[in-house]
């Protein structure tokens, strides 16, 4: 019978290796930011056809959940949820 070994990487030698995710969400919530603003200044300031407004009004509310669901995560109880299971990666597997 052989020996079986598990080999542990080190989670820091995987974070190093994939993108920042808060670098990730960052970008994503501030172009999310920038379309709302963008179009709330087009429905707000320029003159366009009615059916053209609606449309725009639609998609200004999908973009206002998306915007919604961004800051109830990153001050909501998911981002301290990863911090505590980062805090619990850093401290590595028990032996």
């Amino acid at each position: 019978m052989t020996d079986a070994t598990v080999s542990v990487t080190d989670p820091k030698k995987v974070e190093s290796s994939r993108p920042d995710i808060f670098t990730v969400r960052g970008l994503l919530s501030i172009g999310v930011m920038l379309s709302v603003i963008g179009l709330a200044y087009t429905l707000l300031f320029i003159q366009m056809p009615q059916a053209n407004r609606e449309v725009m009004s639609t998609i200004l509310g999908a973009l206002l959940m998306a915007l919604k669901d961004a800051f109830s995560y990153a001050f909501g109880s998911s981002a301290s949820s990863d911090r505590k299971t980062e805090a619990l990666i850093s401290k590595g597997a028990p032996e």
